[in-house]
């Protein structure tokens, strides 16, 4: 018997319509339904943060929509502090669209961001915690200049031992 994942149909409509226009910037499956070692249950939502230049219209439901039949839709505050737009597909399937401007951040940090994700092996998950941890102790030190925060640099000097940098 083969199984079809429940989100297939809703996943390929949110791929064509990505192809589409380039207000769509990324597409980023998190959460359990991107484990391999331990897959997510039949219950278990999916995630997906979409990196957009029109947050407004997936905050409104209009582009969500269009991938399927929703039958709640509602915003809810993310753990992080931001919104997410949660939609219940049919009747079984809950899709967490947590939503993020493109232009939310300068050019080069939106480039040193690229670093900041791994693939799971152990050499490489140490690489992105380094250049995540490089890239949060400059915008911590710029944050804490322009509000005249003194600034931890004992403590950023420690977690940069910690990780091998210094």
């Amino acid at each position: 018997m083969k199984v079809m994942d429940p989100y297939a149909e809703i996943i390929n409509k949110l791929i064509d319509f990505a192809a589409e226009t380039d207000a769509v910037r990324a597409v980023i499956a998190i959460g359990s339904r991107t484990r391999t070692e331990t897959p997510a249950d039949e219950y278990s939502d999916l995630d997906l943060i979409i990196v957009t230049r029109e947050p407004e219209t997936w905050f409104s439901g209009e582009i969500p929509a269009g991938f399927g039949n929703v039958r709640i839709s509602f915003i809810e505050p993310t753990l992080g502090g931001g919104r997410e737009r949660r939609n219940i597909y049919d009747a079984d399937k809950d899709l967490d669209f947590i939503i993020f401007l493109d232009q939310w951040a300068d050019s080069g940090v939106l480039e040193e961001l690229k670093y900041c994700f791994s693939h799971y092996d152990e050499a490489d998950c140490l690489r992105a915690l380094q250049a995540t941890h490089r890239l949060f102790a400059r915008l911590a030190a710029a944050v804490a200049e322009k509000k005249e925060y003194p600034y931890p640099a004992d403590a950023e000097v420690c977690a940069a031992e910690y990780l091998h940098l210094a």
